[in-house]
């Protein structure tokens, strides 16, 4: 056998050793392990219910790789436990058996929102403010307590039950990535993480940066919720050229542009954001005089169209 071959045929056996009790079903001391919700190389979820309460969680079963590997998992556990927020994946436990890394979850039975949006039309615009609320929500309570996600993206953005859109509960996920910073000095993250699609410019071009890179890609997942694609991510400037990009309503418009500012400091935060006329649009309508509503009718994709939806009207 030729040492390439050789080499080639060690290299499967230690792939083989890495993913072994990745399908099989995991045994963890407390718990009733059921079905299998998910898979990937180096990771598995699962159905549990604890023997006690009677709870229904997801078991997370995550084969170590290496060090690196190790650290981020590490560091995933302790992004998690400083989290409580209603619309932040919960972690009830974990257990750490030396090769592998067991996370007790809040259970999702909603799948994510990538499976979610409809990618000829998009969603509603009234269905994509109850989703991306709630992601703002997320970051807000994130950025608060000096944690960026850096990895926000519709496949972390997890429903917890499969019904509609209107009622349902979102939870943002996967903190692999999560990086705390200084909240007297921000701008002092580093590394390029994450991925690329959604990823801020100043996370591949700046030594340095700050939370403002999870706002750029919320930017890019409340444009993808509208228009069903994400093809923004590869244009080198915000444009709404589509059919269906030039249908989304004016004010929308706006807070994807002030999301999607190539300069950091210029930039929306999550605060500003929830308080967008997107976001509260009767208190803004409420607050607009006549001549105002008129104005943002005209502008606004066919017609009067957000306004009506929105169950305002000039002079009311």
């Amino acid at each position: 056998m030729s040492y390439c071959a050789h080499a080639c045929l060690e290299g499967l056996f230690l792939l083989a050793r890495q993913l072994r009790g990745i399908d099989t079903t995991p045994k963890l001391p407390g718990f009733r392990v059921g079905a299998k919700l998910g898979s990937g190389s180096f990771a598995s979820v699962w159905e549990a219910e604890d023997l006690k309460t009677g709870r229904l969680s997801a078991l997370k079963v995550v084969k170590k790789r290496d060090e690196q590997h190790e650290e981020y998992l590490a560091n995933e556990v302790k992004t998690m436990q400083a989290m409580d927020h209603q619309n932040i994946l919960g972690l009830i436990h974990h257990v750490d058996d030396g090769s592998r890394m067991c996370f007790i979850l809040e259970l999702c039975n909603g799948g994510d929102l990538f499976d979610r949006i409809d990618r000829k039309a998009g969603l509603p615009e009234k269905h994509c403010r109850m989703v991306f609320m709630q992601c703002l929500a997320a970051l807000q309570h994130m950025h608060s307590r000096g944690v960026a996600h850096r990895d926000v993206k519709p496949e972390n953005l997890l429903f917890t039950n499969a019904g509609s859109i209107e009622g349902n509960v979102l939870k943002l996920a996967d903190f692999g990535f999560a990086a705390h910073f200084d909240l007297q000095k921000p701008q002092s993250l580093s590394g390029v993480v994450g991925s690329s699609e959604y990823a801020a410019p100043e996370v591949s071009f700046s030594d340095f940066y700050g939370p403002e890179c999870d706002l750029w890609s919320a930017g890019i997942v409340l444009y993808e919720m509208c228009c069903g694609t994400s093809a923004l991510a590869s244009q080198p400037s915000l444009r709404f050229s589509s059919r269906r990009a030039r249908s989304i309503s004016a004010v929308a418009k706006d807070l994807i542009s002030l999301l999607l500012e190539q300069a950091a400091y210029e930039r929306i935060n999550a605060t500003d954001a929830l308080e967008h006329g997107w976001c509260q649009p009767r208190r803004h309508c409420a607050c607009m005089p006549a001549a105002a509503l008129q104005k943002l009718a005209a502008a606004c994709a066919h017609g009067c169209g957000f306004l009506s939806l929105l169950g305002c009207s000039p002079g009311h």
